[in-house]
């Protein structure tokens, strides 16, 4: 029987080691995290918290960095997986990055900013869940425009919240 050999090849097909697909989905997160990263946070956002009389839903900057944080360990589950050759340590490892990621991403989809015709509403992540549980919503009365001069013609206008 012929049986041609190209160099490196066959001994590549012959390694289905678990720790190979370990490799390929971790150098997989690596290259899609940036655009995960910059499309995720918007969309989840948009998708919980957008409803009709609603102008637009805003992700404040400190939901991509939990984001990210996320992505982080849910490549140094894969990476462990791999670099640890599946072994029972680096199983029990995994699995709390990848608790710890699910938790960050989760903080992450409960901050946003919604600005809707009724007033403003946003919510800020788990510490502030406990004491209301659908966010802070601020109405129009709640809010005071104030001008700061800038220079002898121009003015900045303030929007801040009544005390």
């Amino acid at each position: 029987m012929l049986r041609i050999t190209i160099w490196g090849v066959d001994g590549l097909l012959n390694q289905n080691e678990t720790r190979h697909i370990f490799m390929a989905i971790s150098l997989g997160i690596l290259v899609i995290s940036p655009v995960f990263l910059l499309l995720v946070p918007s969309f989840i956002a948009n998708s919980l918290y957008q409803e009709p009389n609603t102008w637009v839903v805003v992700v404040p900057a400190k939901v991509y960095l939990l984001y990210g944080l996320g992505v982080l360990f849910l490549f140094m589950a894969t990476l462990l997986l791999w670099v640890l050759s599946v072994s029972k340590k680096s199983k029990w490892l995994a699995a709390i990055c990848i608790l710890i990621s699910i938790l960050f991403m989760a903080d992450g989809a409960g901050r946003y900013v919604g600005v809707a015709t009724d007033g403003i509403s946003f919510k800020r992540g788990w510490r502030r869940l406990i004491s209301t549980i659908r966010g802070v919503k601020l109405s129009g009365s709640d809010i005071v425009r104030s001008r700061m001069m800038v220079g002898s013609q121009s003015s900045i206008s303030i929007l801040r919240m009544k005390r």
